[in-house]
């Protein structure tokens, strides 16, 4: 059975489930293919390589968003490369590549404090000091202000934190930092497992994202309005 699979589609748009290994990030394999079946895009799902600090392929351990990893023959040629073709792919055709990387966070999130109880999701794209960002914070803020109207609370990850898409080795600054293509636009959305706890919560929490992607592709540009406030995390 292949650790990885993945189809490309007429489409700008690319979901992708790094840590889909069944001990890791629970479900997130699903939301990626649903969300992907919605919108008709591609998708690379990872189920096989189960995350560790140190790949060791031989043994299935690698993790799928760490660039180092993805550095290392098994991977370069299982996960790395076919993601880099089907990104360009969409480029070419397009003029544009809209990447989405879904993680799963825990459920104890919501009891860091009173203003994250109600947290679902938090989105990264680079938030640092400097920042590198990841997309154009257009599609970012209308992606929030989309997904609001789903009754979904989505969180940013602050500058430099460790949800924000910011570190040197996660694979959301592939397109920034060691393969610059200013067009391919990227983000990290960490979903709780509140949401995707099951094949049918995890269907309509794609299904929202999708809602609220379609909403935002095309419009770079877009701010919140003034009584709409960020949190972040």
């Amino acid at each position: 059975m292949s650790r990885i699979t993945y189809k490309f589609a007429n489409s700008p748009v690319v979901f992708v489930a790094p840590h889909g290994h069944p001990s890791d990030d629970l479900n997130t394999d699903l939301i990626a293919k649903f969300a992907a079946i919605d919108m008709d895009a591609n998708y690379i799902i990872n189920t096989g390589f189960k995350r560790g600090l140190d790949p060791n392929p031989s043994q299935d351990i690698a993790d799928c968003n760490n660039r180092i990893h993805c550095k290392t023959a098994e991977v370069e040629d299982e996960f790395l490369l076919p993601y880099i073709k089907i990104c360009k792919r969409a480029l070419k055709y397009f003029g544009k590549c809209f990447v989405v990387w879904v993680h799963g966070v825990s459920d104890n999130i919501r009891n860091l404090n009173v203003s994250t109880k109600n947290l679902d999701m938090i989105i990264g794209y680079g938030l640092g000091r400097p920042d590198s960002l990841t997309c154009y914070e257009g599609i970012i803020h209308k992606f929030l202000y989309e997904i609001r109207r789903d009754k979904l609370s989505c969180f940013v990850g602050q500058a430099g934190g460790k949800y924000s898409g910011f570190d040197n080795k996660n694979m959301n600054q592939f397109w920034r930092k060691y393969d610059f293509e200013e067009k391919i636009q990227s983000f990290q959305l960490e979903i709780i497992k509140d949401l995707r706890s099951d094949k049918t919560i995890s269907e309509l929490t794609a299904n929202c994202i999708t809602d609220a992607m379609k909403a935002s592709m095309d419009y770079p540009n877009f701010r919140l309005p003034t009584f709409m406030s960020i949190n972040y995390i």
